[in-house]
């Protein structure tokens, strides 16, 4: 074995010293790279960046964080079109963090744009109900919320034409992280 070998042992599939450098960071380093990488369109850096994000806040037990980095994650997917990716990660994000509400309307929009109609029309329900229940209350995740109208008129008329769909430009604004 080389000294090399010695010097630095590995945890996992990551080399020591390298779990020594992520350790520093907490998630909201992350999901700053991940805002920096999505202004200059480096998309998989970025996805990247919010999965260690995502990682970090549950690691140290903080939803809200989670919730923040798969929204910017998702977001991306949506921007790139990749609607069977939305509904993956969203489920991800799911059994990881549990349900909220934008995490709703976003499986609600990946669903329309895959043409799933009765989905979505379950989707656009829970998520009403849910946007009905919350409201007024601080809680993470509920960036939609002003979305409640928009979702109510699509699934009373889910056959509606592909100008109907939510979710075709930037929905929701990305806020800065200090």
């Amino acid at each position: 074995m080389s000294k090399a070998g010695n010097k630095y042992p590995q945890k996992g599939n990551i080399p020591a010293p390298v779990v020594r450098t992520y350790g520093r960071f907490v998630s909201k380093d992350f999901l700053k790279l991940a805002r920096n990488s999505y202004a200059v369109k480096k998309y998989s850096r970025a996805i990247d960046n919010c999965r260690l994000a995502v990682d970090m806040a549950i690691k140290n037990k903080n939803n809200a964080a989670a919730a923040e980095a798969y929204d910017l994650w998702i977001n991306i997917l949506l921007q790139e079109g990749k609607y069977a990716e939305v509904k993956k990660t969203a489920c991800e994000a799911r059994s990881r963090i549990g349900n909220y509400l934008d995490l709703l309307y976003y499986e609600f929009v990946a669903s329309l744009h895959l043409g799933n109609p009765q989905n979505s029309v379950r989707l656009g329900r829970e998520f009403v109900q849910l946007a009905e229940s919350i409201d007024g209350k601080d809680s993470f995740g509920t960036l939609s919320r002003n979305k409640v109208d928009e979702v109510k008129a699509i699934i009373q008329n889910p056959d509606g034409g592909p100008t109907d769909h939510p979710g075709d430009e930037a929905e929701h604004e990305i806020p800065n992280i200090p």
